[in-house]
């Protein structure tokens, strides 16, 4: 009271008025840079859970900004539907692989993401349901989210959810690389001598037609996504390749590495 009353001779100057959205931001950013809440408190002249505060209420405001697009199933809504759909998927029956010559015309560096077992269709299926029922989940949590009222716990499980939703994508792309490029390489009749150019253009651009069917394919159907993709991938690589288009080995590497694809076995 005495400081708000006389503000020249403040007591807790370094302490006085609530922190303005600035100060929010910049505690946001710092903290995300790897600055601890220790230094900010001093930084700031506030207390540990007026910082924590801040940091939550940013944290819930970039949750309310993503978009979740889920393909919806009726089994979402079963009692039983943890233990249901994110039980252990069992790895059973001989995996098919591509044949080494397949693979050893790839760079190095990406011969790791495209040599692994090619999923079979039952266990690609499981996985996209599981994928859409943890973005389900995920967006069941956001719609109760709020940035004025924060629960970090809310904000925690959110942020779970979707963790582990983007694992289950990496999961299933991973099984379906050595599909893709399967494709890529029937497609390639006539480019001997731009081989390599040509084969990572495709590459590149295979990836985003597999996410692209990943997000969209709806298990329920009676196709396999393994068919659907071959089928699109067929389509868009037969078509003329954007010149303004360039890829290597490099950039496909950090854009399999994104999606988590050096982690998935």
């Amino acid at each position: 009271e005495h400081d708000r009353t006389h503000a020249g001779a403040a007591v807790f100057a370094d302490r006085a008025g609530p922190l303005s959205e600035r100060d929010k931001r910049v505690i946001d950013r710092a903290y995300r840079g790897g600055i601890g809440v220790g230094r900010l408190c001093r930084r700031f002249g506030k207390t540990r859970s007026t910082i924590y505060r801040a940091i939550h209420e940013a944290r819930a405001r970039r949750a309310l900004l993503i978009a979740i697009e889920v393909v919806a199933s009726p089994i979402f809504d079963r009692e039983d539907a943890d233990e249901v759909i994110l039980r252990a998927i069992p790895r059973t029956g001989r995996a098919r692989r591509l044949d080494a010559g397949a693979i050893e015309q790839l760079p190095d560096v990406l011969r790791p993401c495209y040599d692994r077992p090619i999923d079979p269709a039952p266990i690609s299926r499981s996985l996209v349901v599981r994928y859409n029922y943890l973005k389900h989940r995920a967006r069941l949590v956001q719609q109760t989210l709020s940035a004025d009222v924060v629960r970090a716990a809310d904000v925690d499980r959110f942020e779970e959810l979707l963790k582990r939703a983007a694992q289950t994508r990496g999961e299933i792309v991973a099984g379906l690389l050595p599909s893709s490029l399967s494709v890529v390489l029937r497609q390639m009749t006539g480019n001997a001598a731009k081989r390599p150019a040509v084969l990572l253009n495709m590459l590149d651009r295979a990836i985003d037609v597999l996410i692209e069917e990943v997000e969209r394919f709806n298990p329920a159907r009676s196709h396999t996504l393994e068919s659907v993709l071959t089928n699109r991938l067929v389509r868009e690589l037969a078509a003329p390749q954007p010149k303004d288009r360039v890829a290597d080995s490099a950039t496909i590497l950090k854009r399999l590495q994104g999606l988590g694809i050096s982690e998935v076995s």
